[in-house]
């Protein structure tokens, strides 16, 4: 039989050698192109299609329940702050986002794991009980007199129970992300894989033809390793970065899907930060962006030796303007004093507000002396400013203010706020509008 088969071979002719050669270097190349093309779109581009409509699917509707929770929150705080009715209408209008992104939630259902599911459910209980409990207090007409201490205890109240939503909500989307995180590590690894393929699959092309070769590194190795480029920039933190890719058509599908995703991204983080920080009546920062400032401040100020005053600012007879030009006006004084604050300060000073009709300035790098000349310019301010009210001018208000200074009244973020206070209680008590030092 050997014998045979080398007679075989020996007689056939050259166009035969040629032919035969030519098929051994065609079809092993075709058959591992075809292969590694197979396996790319079902290892490779495939997964990460689905990986990105799986994050459009999930995580837009989680951003858009964390960006909704922030506003009903804000909605039902302001209206037990002003009694506004406006608020209530601003209420139904993210409750509807909210429902709207758990439908999105619930159609998504099969690509989202277990655990998120029972934590999406369990979020949609607490939404259910924040629901009832905010449209009792839009609804209820004793919170329409409700006194100042009660509205703020009820505050409380009803921002711990949104805080829990917010919590739960947390953890669905570090729990999907840790999902897709995985996922995506899994696509990481078959590009790997891939790469390790596409060297085999560079060597029998320099073998059987320059020509193949060329052709799979422009269409395929660049895409991937900008694709992998891509992704782990973002991974990482680089969020300018974009990725190009012109060919095949599904490499520049995945990227153009990537980019958009990322865009969406990166501006719906940036809309949820900038409305976690801003009070929404005044347009000043609010109270949890003073919490964390303070802290900040105080540990630049201790480590560089330099001087951080506090501020206290409280408008004089608030209350009685309130029942005087009702809360329509007390809203107008309030957007008034704190548009006086944000004018007069430097762009490296922090006006807040700090609660009910108080506000605070927080004054790095500044003497005791230095923030008593901002407050006494402040507190002329206010007393030359007219309010407008309907178009009937008002007299001026008045405002009276504490101020305190790091590290001559206090060394901790507590100790200087109460001093602080206690300096703007003996102003009350002394006679308003006035300026004192902490003791």
């Amino acid at each position: 039989m050997y014998n045979k088969i080398i007679a075989f071979w020996q007689q056939r002719s050259l166009r035969f050698w040629l032919m035969s050669g030519l098929l051994i270097t065609i079809i092993p190349f075709l058959i591992f192109s075809i292969l590694t093309y197979t396996y790319i779109n079902k290892r490779v581009v495939n997964p990460l299609l689905s990986l990105s409509e799986e994050q459009q699917a999930i995580f837009f509707p989680i951003n858009q329940l964390q960006l909704a929770t922030w506003g009903m929150s804000a909605s039902v705080t302001d209206f037990l702050v002003s009694k506004q009715l406006a608020y209530k209408t601003k209420y139904e209008h993210e409750a509807l986002k909210i429902k709207s992104a758990f439908r999105k939630l619930e159609l998504a259902s099969e690509i989202i794991n277990t655990e998120s599911l029972m934590e999406i459910s369990r979020a949609k209980k607490q939404w259910q009980t924040v629901d009832k409990e905010a449209r009792f207090i839009l609804n209820n007409s004793q919170y329409n007199t409700m006194s100042a201490h009660k509205s703020s205890q009820k505050i409380i109240e009803f921002e711990s129970k949104t805080e829990s939503l917010g919590h739960t909500l947390g953890l669905i989307y570090g729990s999907i992300q840790s999902e897709n995180d995985r996922l995506h590590k899994q696509s990481i690894d078959a590009l790997i894989s891939a790469e390790k393929l596409y060297l085999y699959v560079l060597f029998l092309s320099i073998l059987f033809g320059i020509i193949g070769l060329i052709i799979i590194n422009r269409s395929l190795i660049s895409s991937l390793g900008k694709l992998t480029e891509g992704a782990s920039k973002f991974a990482t933190g680089d969020n300018k970065h974009t990725i190009n890719i012109g060919i095949p058509l599904e490499m520049a599908n995945v990227a153009n899907t990537f980019n958009a995703m990322k865009k969406t991204i990166i501006e719906q983080r940036k809309e949820l930060e900038f409305a976690a920080m801003i009070d929404g009546l005044t347009g000043l920062l609010n109270r949890r962006k003073f919490d964390e400032l303070i802290e900040e401040k105080l540990e630049y100020a201790n480590n560089t030796t330099t001087p951080l005053s506090l501020v206290i600012a409280d408008i004089d007879h608030f209350k009685q303007f309130n029942n005087e030009y009702g809360h329509i006006g007390g809203d107008e004084a309030l957007k008034t004093f704190a548009k006086i604050f944000g004018t007069a300060i430097h762009d490296d000073h922090y006006a807040c507000r700090y609660g009910g009709e108080e506000f605070v300035i927080l004054l790095p790098n500044c003497t005791i002396n230095q923030a008593e000349l901002i407050a006494e310019k402040l507190r002329v301010t206010v007393n030359n400013n007219v309010l407008t009210i309907n178009t009937k001018k008002i007299p001026p208000l008045s405002a009276s203010f504490g101020v305190a200074s790091f590290p001559e009244h206090a060394d901790t973020s507590e100790g200087l706020i109460e001093a602080a206070d206690k300096a703007l209680y003996k102003s009350k008590n002394t006679g308003r509008n006035r300026i004192t030092r902490a003791q």
